[in-house]
């Protein structure tokens, strides 16, 4: 596996509702706290992760919390809009829409490995023979998701600006689903979010494949 790296950046952020938070004795363990993750990666590992962090949260606040991770980024969005979500760790673009359409407000700022950005990459087999844009013409490609901002907005323009004709397209849903279809063939080429190395393991949307044992 190798990528084409491009300066794909957004930032990953955590909105809250300002109409939710405003009810009351919200964080009880009856009205406790709806806190959504977008579907990035495997399902499995977002709620081991969140598992953690709300115990965390709850530790911290004293306030009780509940995790929701929904099938796709915009339903990730629209929760706010039907009061099922009062905080949400989400995309850049994604975050735009929801303060947009629901007025929600961007509190933090996730750091991964002390940035507060990440990178996007597109991806291509080592025996591809890809090399450059221009190879993509004609191939098959995998995006992430239509409101990914690695892993289609960013990609997608640069492939416009390009002038770049790709073959068949399809979504893979999450970032870590594009990258198990580039290396089963399914298709030549996709667009995930990248991160460096850190402690020397790989960091980004291979990181879920790559650590599975295989013949």
């Amino acid at each position: 596996m190798k990528f084409l790296k491009r300066p794909l950046v957004g930032l990953l952020l955590i909105a809250v509702s300002t109409v939710a938070m405003a009810e009351d004795k919200l964080g009880t363990r009856d009205n406790p706290v709806k806190i959504f993750f977008t579907p990035s990666v495997d399902a499995n590992t977002i709620a081991t992760n969140s598992t953690s962090f709300l115990k965390f949260m709850e530790k911290e606040t004293g306030l009780y919390f509940k995790s929701g991770i929904p099938s796709n980024f915009i339903a990730v969005v629209e929760a706010f809009g039907s009061n099922r979500a009062d905080v949400a760790v989400m995309n850049s673009f994604g975050y735009l829409l929801a303060n947009t359409k629901f007025g929600a407000e961007a509190k933090l700022k996730a750091l991964r490995h002390g940035k507060d950005y990440y990178a996007g990459a597109i991806y291509v087999s080592a025996k591809s023979g890809i090399k450059d844009l221009k190879d993509l013409n004609g191939k098959k490609f995998a995006f992430t998701d239509a409101s990914s901002t690695s892993g289609y907005l960013y990609p997608l323009k640069i492939f416009k600006d390009a002038k770049v004709q790709l073959g068949n397209t399809m979504f893979a849903q999450k970032h870590d689903n594009v990258i198990t279809m580039i290396y089963q063939g399914q298709v030549d080429a996709g667009a995930a979010f990248y991160s460096d190395a850190f402690d020397g393991k790989i960091k980004d949307a291979r990181e879920s494949y790559d650590s599975i044992p295989r013949r």
